[in-house]
C-alpha cells in the first residue's frame, strides 16, 4: 500500500487512457514522457504505463491488449490495468475502442459516447471483490444501471459538439 501512495503522490496523473492499436501514436505526442512498469495486487498490467503531458494535461496511457497485441479480449488483465492507473493517481479513465456497428447511422470514424455495455467475456475475472486481493476482501454490490460517469459523458459530448466531428451521444458496446 505504501508503494501505491508513493506512486500516486509522485505522479499525480488525473486522466488515464486505455487504448488499442494506434495508442503508440498518441504516446509519441507526449511531452515529458516516462514509461514505468508496475506490479499490482492483480499482477502486471497489459503494458507499461506511459506517463506524460498532452497540451498541458497529465495523462497515463496503457495498451489494453499489450504492446504486441498479445492479449485477446478474454485474457486482458482488466483488473491490473485499472489498478495500475489508480496507482499513478488517475481519477478518470477514458477507454477507446475500435469496433463495428449494427446500426447503419453509426459509420466508421464516428465517435460513440457509451452509456451502457454488455460483457460476454465469460472466462475472465469479473470483479475486484473476489477475495484474491487483501485490498478488496468480501463482496461489494455495485449498481450497474448507469455504468459510465455522467459528468465525464457530458464533458465528452460538449467537446465533440465543439469539434463538429460526427458522434452519437449514447450507445451500447457488446464485448464477446
Amino acid at each position: 500500500l505504501s508503494r501505491f501512495v508513493l506512486l500516486r503522490d509522485k505522479m499525480s496523473v488525473r486522466i488515464g487512457v486505455i487504448g488499442g492499436t494506434g495508442l503508440e501514436d498518441i504516446a509519441g505526442m507526449l511531452e515529458m514522457r516516462e514509461e514505468i512498469d508496475i506490479e499490482t495486487p492483480f499482477g502486471k498490467p497489459a503494458s507499461p504505463i506511459v506517463i506524460g503531458e498532452l497540451e498541458g494535461v497529465k495523462v497515463a496511457l496503457l495498451s489494453r491488449h499489450g504492446k504486441k497485441h498479445q492479449f485477446g479480449p478474454t485474457n486482458v488483465p482488466y483488473r491490473a490495468n485499472v489498478w495500475a492507473l489508480k496507482m499513478v493517481g488517475c481519477t478518470h479513465i477514458l477507454a477507446a475502442t475500435a469496433c463495428g456497428s449494427l446500426k447503419l447511422e453509426m459509420k466508421p470514424g464516428d465517435f460513440v459516447v457509451l452509456d451502457q455495455f454488455i460483457d460476454r467475456t465469460t472466462k475472465r475475472d469479473q470483479s475486484f471483490y473476489d477475495g484474491s486481493s487483501s485490498e478488496h476482501i468480501g463482496v461489494c454490490h455495485i449498481p450497474m444501471g448507469y455504468p459510465f460517469c455522467p459528468n465525464m459523458r457530458r464533458g465528452l459530448i460538449q467537446v465533440l459538439t465543439g469539434l463538429q466531428h460526427p458522434f452519437h451521444p449514447s450507445g451500447t458496446i457488446v464485448t464477446i
